[in-house]
C-alpha cells in the first residue's frame, strides 16, 4: 500500500502523490522530508516549502531547507539566515537576533537584557532580577519570595514558609 499516493496506476504504482510527498522513480510516494530534510512540500525533485524552524536556501537549485539555529543560535522561527522572528526559551529577540538570557544571573526566561521573567530553582524573581533563596531565608533551597520558602535544604524542615 502506498500511503502518500493520491492517484494510483495499478496496485503498487502511483501517478500523483499527496502534498508533502514526492514520486520516487519506482512509482512509490515518499515523504519530502526523507529526501530534503526540513522540507514540508516538494515537487519534481525540488523542495517548495520548508517546515517551521527552517528557512529556504535560495542559492540551492534543489531548494534545500536549513535549520534556523545553524545560523542563528537560539532561533526557533526565522525568515532567512540573518533574521529571526521567534527565539527559543532562554533567549530574547533583539534586532532580529536571539540573545541569551545569561546576561541576567540565574535567569531561565527573560523579556530583554535586563528583565528576567522566570528564575532557576533556588532563586526568586524580584524586579526583573533573580535573587538567591538561601541568602534570603536560612536553610531554604527554593522559594516563592524572600519571605516564603517552599523547599528546605539539608537537615532543615519547612514550617510556615520558613526553614527550622
Amino acid at each position: 500500500m502506498n500511503f502518500g499516493c493520491l492517484t494510483c496506476s495499478g496496485l503498487n504504482s502511483c501517478l500523483i502523490c499527496k502534498t508533502g510527498y514526492y514520486l520516487h522513480t519506482n512509482g512509490t510516494c515518499l515523504l519530502c522530508n526523507s529526501k530534503f530534510p526540513g522540507c514540508d512540500v516538494c515537487e519534481s525533485g525540488k523542495c517548495l516549502t520548508c517546515k517551521t524552524n527552517y528557512f529556504y536556501n535560495l542559492t540551492s537549485a534543489a531548494g534545500d531547507c536549513i535549520i534556523c539555529k545553524n545560523f542563528l543560535p537560539g532561533c526557533s522561527l526565522c525568515v532567512n539566515q540573518a533574521q529571526c522572528l521567534v527565539c527559543e526559551s532562554g533567549y530574547f529577540l533583539q534586532s532580529l537576533q536571539c540573545t541569551s538570557c545569561t546576561t541576567i544571573n540565574q535567569c531561565m526566561i527573560c523579556q530583554d537584557a535586563s528583565t528576567c521573567l522566570f528564575c532557576a530553582v533556588g532563586y526568586y524573581l524580584s524586579q526583573g532580577q533573580c535573587l538567591s533563596c538561601s541568602a534570603a531565608i536560612t536553610g531554604c533551597f527554593s522559594c516563592i519570595s524572600p519571605t516564603i520558602c517552599d523547599t528546605c535544604s539539608g537537615s532543615y524542615t519547612l514550617s510556615g514558609g520558613i526553614c527550622v
